[in-house]
């Protein structure tokens, strides 16, 4: 999830993706998150869903999105990544370890991060748009607190490179949650290779995230402006790094794997198709 997607309104002009219903709304503040809230944050149980949905609401009214009026920016998707105790070992145990969450928005992951025990100064976030990530201060309340680096930046705009100069090649993990599917496969590559100068040319500098992904790999035409996007599976995501080392005189090893978990046919069928799939990934360079 991040500031690309895009809104979706019925006729009369109210957003068809808001979760009202007290069960639902429920479902999506849950133990996770609410523990974030109130240990990080500071913020009385009793308050805690009042808290969010104030927020919500406020930020729905700027980016009337579904990932915004359904709650899912506080899915915390680093802490169940596969790779998350191994990377968390790194940034609290090796000195100057730095993660870039790329496509941040209200950036809970990386206050996830703060409160097990990683310095915010080693943390970074990339958004195309400022207004998430001062949403993102109000919604943890960190804003005087947070030492944590957050920069504006298009990461596929004309003047990425300049913007991200002083990061290049300063970052050990790169966090990517939603954010490659959003793009035909050239721009892919172009993302890909934002990455890989970010990251430090090292071994064991590494790429992680997770993205809707398919059985069938291809582009679809699913963009409400008329882009497409690429899904891959783990066959052509595969490919699709060994295309990049060419590109990039670099090697890099992929852990890969297809599940239903929250990209699931069963959870999204006003929108999806059978074929879809969750796309996990750890990107490593050797």
């Amino acid at each position: 999830m991040n500031s690309k997607e895009k809104s979706d309104h019925d006729a009369s002009g109210v957003a068809k993706f808001l979760t009202t219903d007290p069960a639902e709304v429920d479902k999506k503040i849950n133990e996770p998150i609410k523990k974030l809230l109130q240990e990080y944050s500071h913020i009385p149980q009793e308050t805690t869903v009042g808290h969010v949905l104030e927020l919500r609401d406020r930020a729905f009214a700027i980016f009337p999105y579904a990932c915004i009026g359904q709650l899912r920016f506080l899915n915390l998707s680093l802490r169940t990544h596969p790779a998350y105790p191994q990377i968390l070992h790194r940034l609290t145990s090796t000195p100057n370890t730095t993660l870039l969450d790329l496509g941040c928005c209200f950036a809970q992951d990386l206050r996830q991060l703060v409160l097990d025990g990683v310095a915010s100064d080693r943390l970074y976030g990339i958004d195309v748009d400022r207004k998430f990530i001062d949403l993102g201060y109000d919604l943890f309340l960190d804003r005087s607190s947070l030492d944590s680096h957050f920069l504006t930046v298009d990461a596929l705009g004309p003047s990425a490179a300049q913007d991200l100069a002083d990061v290049n090649a300063k970052i050990d993990i790169v966090w990517a949650a939603s954010f490659f599917h959003l793009f035909p496969r050239p721009r892919q590559l172009a993302v890909a290779k934002t990455v890989v100068a970010l990251l430090k040319p090292v071994p064991g500098s590494m790429l992680l995230g997770r993205q809707l992904g398919s059985v069938k790999p291809g582009e679809y035409d699913v963009m409400k402006d008329g882009r497409w996007q690429f899904r891959h599976d783990v066959q052509s995501w595969t490919e699709f790094w060994e295309e990049m080392g060419r590109e990039t005189d670099t090697r890099w090893r992929v852990e890969a794997s297809l599940d239903e978990v929250d990209f699931g046919y069963a959870q999204n069928r006003e929108w999806g198709d059978p074929d879809m799939r969750r796309l996990l990934f750890q990107v490593v360079r050797e």
